[in-house]
């Protein structure tokens, strides 16, 4: 577990498997392996599996674990596939990204095909793309 926030189920190249702890900020946090250009459009896009109905309330671009400078809305996460894509416009202090709930109910979640790219259309996620996002998880003490 991550701060006794999360349990891991299983995590691979740019897919994590987790449950989240109940009533509690659960999620991941992702390290940007490039800083954002100041004023760039880009799209942030991933798909989600979940178990339950339920939703991503805490997506947020950070400085560091505890700095939020974007915040997006929640995002509505039903039974089955998932996929959220989402518009940034670039902040050149965010150096990672917050993807997390807050929810009075267990879930089990799938998160893949994570893929930070410049521009305001999605393109479809392939393996041998350079992604922008580094699946680098952290023992976080989230407020």
């Amino acid at each position: 577990t991550y701060a006794n926030r999360m349990t891991i189920i299983s995590q691979d190249y740019n897919k994590l498997v987790f449950n989240n702890k109940e009533g509690s900020n659960s999620g991941a946090m992702f390290d940007l392996s490039e800083t954002l250009v100041e004023g760039e459009n880009y799209i942030l896009k991933f798909n989600i599996d979940s178990d339950i109905d339920t939703k991503l309330n805490y997506i947020n671009i950070r400085a560091d674990k505890n700095t939020h400078l974007t915040t997006f809305a929640s995002q509505n996460i039903y039974i089955g596939t998932n996929e959220v894509v989402l518009n940034i416009v670039g902040d050149d202090k965010g150096k990672c990204l917050w993807i997390g709930m807050n929810v009075n109910q267990l879930a089990t979640l799938t998160l893949y095909n994570l893929k930070l790219e410049k521009g305001t259309k999605p393109t479809e996620w392939c393996h041998h793309q350079r992604i922008l996002i580094r699946m680098l998880l952290q023992k976080l003490v989230m407020p």
